[in-house]
């Protein structure tokens, strides 16, 4: 499925409000609730709003982050793991030609990244998304982050990056998704498989399969997956 690049005339508005006062570091009052416009973007429900809030995910003001991962978390959850895919290449366009203006996301280095404090669901999302950087050593560091973390959130973006270009970056992410494997993250796990169509064959199924001795014929009976808190 192609990735909707194109933002509605409203989002677009929102969105240049957002980061017309993130350049200005306005405060925002104190209120533990999001403001009136990062709240209507996550009303839109749009998809190509992701790539545009990244690099307030990441750098924003101190006092915006929780607010703006969790409306990141809010806008790309319902399209995992269907999307994904669409996503990520969206997320690398631009790799040979990127914007005259860089930003945090453009900028994004492992050692900006491996600092990147982890401590809700919505901030590892936001490491998942990393994953998808056109940079490998970002790619790379994102994918360790995602290890021996929340299955249910690292999963789709692990098993993508199984399939990744860079040797070091698909061999880590193996090793990720084994070390993951309980029967817990059985239901994400074939979830995943099946929307994301990873090539499973040969050695890697009987790898992962073995490794934790996951018996699939009774995935009807596990509990379906939750939002991130």
């Amino acid at each position: 499925m192609p990735f909707p690049k194109a933002l509605s005339p409203a989002a677009r508005d929102l969105l240049d409000t957002l980061h017309r006062r993130a350049a200005a570091r306005r405060p925002w009052g104190g209120s533990a609730e999001p403001e009136p416009e990062l709240g209507a973007l996550v009303a839109t429900g749009e998809l190509a709003v992701v790539p545009e809030l990244l690099p307030l995910a990441l750098a924003g003001p101190l006092e915006w982050l929780p607010d703006v991962r969790a409306a990141l978390a809010a806008l790309t959850w319902p399209a995992l793991p269907d999307l994904l895919p669409a996503l990520d290449a969206r997320l690398r366009e631009g790799y040979l030609a990127p914007p005259a203006s860089h930003n945090s996301w453009w900028d994004l280095t492992p050692a900006s990244l491996g600092h990147l404090a982890v401590e809700t669901d919505h901030d590892l999302l936001l490491v998942g998304l990393c994953a998808s950087h056109p940079n490998g050593h970002v790619r790379e560091q994102a994918v360790v982050r995602l290890a021996h973390s929340n299955p249910d959130v690292a999963l789709p973006f692990l098993l993508l990056r199984v399939n990744d270009w860079v040797p070091a970056v698909r061999l880590r992410a193996r090793t990720a998704v084994v070390a993951l494997l309980l029967p817990a993250a059985a239901a994400a796990l074939v979830r995943c498989h099946c929307s994301i169509g990873l090539p499973w064959h040969g050695g890697w199924r009987t790898t992962i399969c073995s490794s934790r001795s996951i018996r699939f014929s009774g995935i009807q009976t596990l509990e379906p997956r939750s939002r991130p808190a």
